[in-house]
Formats: C-alpha cells, structure tokens, sequence
C-alpha cells in the first residue's frame, strides 16, 4: 500500500482517509493507495493576509513537513489557491486597492518557494504533485447569510473569479512543468462551458455548504491521482 499526504485548504478534507484501490493489466494482484490530509481552512499562499483567518496556515503546512516522519508517506500534494481566487485577491483589491495580479504574483512566487524549500528537499519530483484550485463554487446569487465574514462582501462575480482561477491555474501548472512535478486539476470535468463556470451538477446540493459535491468531485479528483501519477510512478518503481 502505498501512502499520500495531500496539503490543502477545507476542500482537501473531502479525500481524507480515503483509499483508492486500482491494478495493472499485467500484474494479477490489486494495488491501492491511501490518502490521509493535513487541511488549513482559509490558508493562501500569499501569508497572513485572509481577513477570516488569525494566522498564517502555510505555518501549519512548513512545521508538519519539518517534523515528518521519513518514509511516512510515499507521496505529496498541494491544492492552493480557491481562498485567493475566490475570495482574498477580490476583498484585497476592493479594500486595499492592491492589484489583484501584484497578488496573483506573490501568491504564486510563495508557492513555488514553498514546493521548493518544504517538499523538494524531503521528495523526488515525481513524488510530488501540485494540484490546480477547485472552480469557484459561490453563485451570484448566493444568500450572505451563508457566506463566512468578509466573503459576504466581494462583488466580483462568479464568472469574473472563474476566469480567475483559470489563470491562476495556468500558472501552476507551468510552475510543476519548471519543478519537474505532476499537476492535476479537475477544470474541464467540472466546468460549463457554455457558461464558463462551474457546471451545477458539480454544486452542492446544500447551500450553506460551499465546497464541490462530495459525492462526484471526491471520486473524481481521486481517479484522477491514481491514473494521472500514482499508478504511473508505482509501476515504474515497482514492476
């Protein structure tokens, strides 16, 4: 069995303890792969700057990978960015007047200095994936009796913070093809194309909740590490 570690924000939990079992065409007994996560909710690359959050969560992520047992986990993934997209980059802007792409900038130069200071000296690349941010899930015309704090007060439609996420998402993932690592992301299974957002089959169906339909984001994204990297890598160290 083998072991993943996945580092994220509340949209991570949904994969915690799940295991994954797959196999090769060649190889008659099953393989599998369990995840276990460590979620910060409110946690941005950029720092302490979540008006909802009283600490730094990247903080959280550099002592548990300082502390980790070696060996514990054969595997390391990292879903950022929703918090950014979604909510911080838009209230820093209409609050602060700071630039959302003078954002989107430092967002993504902390995440790669974290991949590269954090994860890369404990493990290979291959090892490692970087995960694109989950579509924004908040309708237009969602009740603010729902929303947390000060994402009650971004305007920024759901459009405008999914084209966002788009490009925050391109991003990285030419930031893990300069690292040598895997990227995943979940976008053209979950988006509409028609009305470039999320598709509402990928909503949830409570809407005080604001993460991905369990019951269809969890299965996928979890295919998805298994036959987009792990198995890949398992074979190869393996067979």
């Amino acid at each position: 069995m083998s072991r993943l570690l996945l580092l994220g924000d509340i949209y991570v939990q949904q994969l915690n303890g799940v295991a994954v079992q797959y196999q090769f065409d060649n190889i008659p007994d099953n393989r599998e792969l369990e995840i276990d996560v460590l979620c910060v909710g409110g946690v941005t690359p950029q720092g302490a700057v979540n008006p909802n959050a009283s600490f730094d969560g990247m903080d959280v992520f550099k002592e548990q990978l300082m502390d980790l047992e070696e060996g514990k986990y054969d595997y390391v993934g990292i879903m950022l960015g929703e918090v950014d997209c979604g909510f911080v980059f838009w209230y820093l802007a209409q609050k602060n007047k700071v630039s959302i792409f003078d954002q989107l900038e430092r967002s993504l130069q902390n995440y790669e200095k974290f991949v590269t200071s954090y994860i890369l000296p404990k493990y290979e690349p291959e090892r490692v994936c970087i995960f694109g941010s989950v579509l924004p899930t908040i309708p237009d015309d969602a009740d603010k009796k729902f929303l947390k704090g000060a994402r009650a007060e971004v305007k920024a439609t759901q459009y405008q913070r999914t084209a966002l996420t788009l490009v925050y998402n391109s991003r990285l993932q030419s930031l893990a093809r300069k690292l040598g690592v895997y990227y995943i992301d979940i976008t053209l299974e979950t988006i509409d194309f028609s009305k470039g957002i999320l598709n509402e089959a990928y909503s949830n169906p409570d809407p005080a909740n604001h993460l991905l339909d369990e019951g269809r984001a969890a299965p996928l994204l979890a295919d998805r590490i298994v036959n987009d990297w792990v198995s890949k890598e398992d074979y190869k160290a393996h067979f």
